[in-house]
């Protein structure tokens, strides 16, 4: 499916948690440009919408359009879910792992509209939630 990222991986299967060049860059660029504002939930919706269409996905499912969702935090922002999981896996792991660990709630503001939505989108997509998982494991035994 075209919103699913690409997960790298090594010859022998195992996944390349590390960035790519492009998510290096971004996060040189990001932490010089300053934060920004974030943008309201429906100004993200709407962008993400506009994205998929340009790409020739029409009446995309909501679970489609969340993964076309722009970063509103961290040293990524501005780059979508599915960027951030193919490009920045382990900061993707990382933050879904804050996530669990904070629990259920977050703040009603854009930040928390964000997060709440860029763990619905991992956990929307079957792959995902089985890669996740796999990662979550992953990441118990290494903290």
């Amino acid at each position: 499916m075209a919103h699913l990222p690409a997960i790298r991986q090594m010859p022998n299967g195992v996944i390349i948690m590390g960035d790519t060049a492009a998510a290096i860059q971004v996060a040189k660029a990001n932490s010089e440009k300053g934060r920004g504002k974030a943008l309201q939930h429906g100004d993200v919706h709407k962008r993400a919408l506009e994205d998929a269409h340009e790409l020739g996905i029409h009446n995309p499912s909501e679970a489609v359009v969340r993964a076309f969702y722009q970063l509103q935090f961290g040293k990524y922002r501005g780059q979508t879910f599915q960027w951030l999981l193919g490009n920045a896996t382990g900061y993707a792991c990382y933050i879904i792992n804050s996530m669990r660990k904070e629990g259920g709630s977050m703040p009603d503001t854009p930040i928390g509209d964000n997060k709440r939505h860029l763990k619905v989108c991992f956990n929307n997509d079957i792959a995902t939630v089985f890669w996740l998982n796999a990662m979550h494991d992953f990441l118990k035994v290494l903290l």
